[in-house]
Order: C-alpha cells, then structure tokens, then sequence
C-alpha cells in the first residue's frame, strides 16, 4: 500500500497532536500537512509538491471554518476527500458536514480503532 498523506486542521494545537499520533500510529498513514484553519491549509497545499489523499477538518475554527474549508476543497481539488471533525456528533452537524462535500465525519470523542476504521475506509472507498 502506498503511503496515505493525511492534512490535519485543527485550531487548537494540542488537539491537532494528538490527532497526528493517532493517525501516524496507522501503518502507511502520514500527516504531510497541518493548519490551524482552512485558510492555511490552502495555503499549504498550494506549496506541497503532492497533494494528500486525506484531509480531517475540524469544524470550528476561526478565519475560514470546516463547513467552508470542506465547501471550497471539494470544488477547486476534487481528488482530495474530506473528512469532518467535530466535538459536535449531533445529525445536524453530520448532515451539514456531509452536505457540504465531506466523504465522513469523526467525532471528537472517537476512539482510536475508530479514527483508523473512518480513515481506511474513505482511503479505501472514497467515502
């Protein structure tokens, strides 16, 4: 399996290394990218010299939030699959993610196996 290059955004830091532990102790998984926001990760994949297969987006951020971020990807870089984040796993906020271009949704309150499960699959299947 070639290696899956993950983009993690997140606005609060600890958060978003915890994250990447869980995500690089998958085997093959790598986080190339990491934004406290969907204006940065823009900017970052416009300086990657590849794009990631993956990106986990947290959906309450400041500047440019999840719902956007996972809006604008899904237009302008169609290869790249959205994953939502949130603390929020209410339907509503499922759906909304969803609905704006996201192939799946993690909560923050996920347990590790979880986070891999989600992150095969959409590598895997595309949603």
């Amino acid at each position: 399996m070639e290696k899956v290059r993950i983009a993690l955004v997140d606005d609060h830091h600890l958060v978003r290394q915890g994250i990447k532990l869980v995500i690089q102790s998958i085997e093959n998984f790598d986080v190339v990218s990491e934004a406290s926001n969907g204006e940065m990760l823009i900017n970052n994949l416009k300086a990657l010299p590849e794009l990631p297969h993956i990106a986990v987006i947290d959906v309450s951020m400041p500047i440019m939030n999840g719902f956007e971020t996972i809006n604008y990807l899904s237009k302008h870089y169609i290869s790249l699959k959205c994953i939502g984040m949130s603390v929020d796993a209410d339907h509503n906020t499922v759906y909304k993610i969803i609905g704006a271009g996201a192939k799946g949704f993690i909560g923050k309150n996920s347990s590790p196996e979880q986070v891999k499960q989600i992150l095969l699959q959409v590598y895997k299947t595309g949603s």
